[in-house]
């Protein structure tokens, strides 16, 4: 392959200076819930020792319910290529159990660099280390202010490239139009020449609103020139958190499927009555059940657009790149499959126990008989 300034810079693509920063992010899970006001406390009883700060996020036109905790580490520079991060790790708590690392690395250079980048960007274990450093971290110091705390195997990392400034001052959508491949090798993180087609396939997804404001979203990374893009790189976050929330729970159904399908095939606990699944089993499969779909609900809910247009076709766009609407399906599927076997196991054990009642009149009625018939029966 060849290097990605060089072939931007045969066809006068690199040309294009740019200025910003990229945000890379990590999604993990840490607990089934998060007391955000007790972590608060948490946090700032040991915020000295541990040089970090912290503050709720708030952004001016969505909301979040509740708002996330975002607290600010100090950190060394991480090398990626060329580049290196700007020194500052930022986690944010939700109160669903996640946790979102960010590490930011600034631009100010050749548009032609940045597929190189997002290339040194992919799997990268530096970031991935030090990202899950910082939420094992986070959760020693928050620990007794999460519900069944633990960092989770599953990790989701999203890059967005914020563009604040270019030059030459065109339209944000004239950009993209006239440096269409290398943006699309940017997103890819791809450092050779790609298809005309598969360029057209890269920057499908994309949304403008002012001359200054537009993005593109992949399933990789998105780019998003914005004077002030605060907003935006918050939804896009989001997105990534909410696909490895669904990661997650589909995991965690399965988990739920297959100890019902222990449960109605009869390798539970041993039991004394032959009344079918334990009162145990029922109760440990409900719990998991309500937990899974408390878990859905608190990730599908937590954040609310509101008066921004553009933001919600940006956040569907993500969504769709990221395929959550298929994600949310199959879910939900697991979800009423779950409940579906719940009730026909407790319908079981109902029928098994009224079977057992059953039998235990007709043995006294037969008792109760032969006892008659007994010399001492009359007595």
């Amino acid at each position: 392959m060849s290097d990605g300034g060089s072939a931007s810079g045969a066809g006068g693509d690199g040309a294009v200076r740019v200025r910003g920063s990229c945000h890379v992010f990590f999604a993990y899970d840490v607990g089934l819930s998060v007391d955000l006001e007790a972590a608060s406390r948490l946090i700032t009883e040991v915020a000295q020792r541990q040089l970090m700060r912290q503050r709720r996020r708030a952004a001016t036109w969505f909301q979040y319910e509740p708002a996330p905790l975002l607290v600010s580490h100090r950190a060394g520079p991480v090398r990626v290529g060329r580049f290196e991060t700007d020194g500052t790790a930022d986690c944010t708590l939700y109160d669903f159990g996640a946790v979102s690392v960010c590490f930011r690395v600034p631009i100010d250079g050749p548009l032609g660099d940045l597929p190189t980048l997002s290339d040194d960007l992919y799997d990268n274990d530096a970031l991935l280390f030090e990202s899950r450093r910082r939420v094992e971290d986070l959760l020693a110091t928050v620990r007794s202010a999460v519900t069944d705390p633990g960092v989770s195997g599953v990790v989701e990392d999203y890059a967005v490239f914020a563009f604040t400034a270019w030059d030459p001052a065109l339209a944000a959508e004239d950009i993209i139009d006239r440096h269409a491949e290398l943006l699309a090798r940017m997103l890819l993180g791809e450092r050779g020449e790609l298809s005309s087609r598969q360029v057209a396939e890269c920057l499908a997804s994309r949304v403008a609103f002012g001359r200054t404001d537009a993005a593109v979203v992949d399933w990789h990374a998105a780019a998003v020139f914005d004077p002030e893009p605060a907003d935006a790189i918050a939804v896009l976050e989001h997105a990534n958190v909410e696909l490895a929330e669904m990661r997650l729970l589909d995991g965690k159904l399965d988990g739920v499927l297959e100890h019902a399908h222990a449960v109605l095939a009869g390798r539970g606990e041993r039991r004394v009555w032959p009344i079918g699944p334990s009162a145990g089993d029922l109760r440990r499969l409900a719990v998991l059940q309500m937990d899974a779909a408390a878990l859905f609900e608190g990730v599908n809910n937590a954040i609310k657009l509101v008066g921004d247009q553009y933001l919600a076709r940006l956040y569907r766009l993500a969504a769709g790149r990221l395929h959550l609407p298929e994600w949310d399906a199959n879910v939900l599927r697991k979800l009423e499959t779950a409940d579906s076997i719940y009730h026909k196991i407790s319908e079981f054990r109902t029928h098994r126990r009224m079977e057992v009642l059953e039998i235990a009149i007709v043995v006294l009625i037969a008792v109760s008989i032969v006892i008659g018939f007994l010399p001492w029966g009359g007595k």
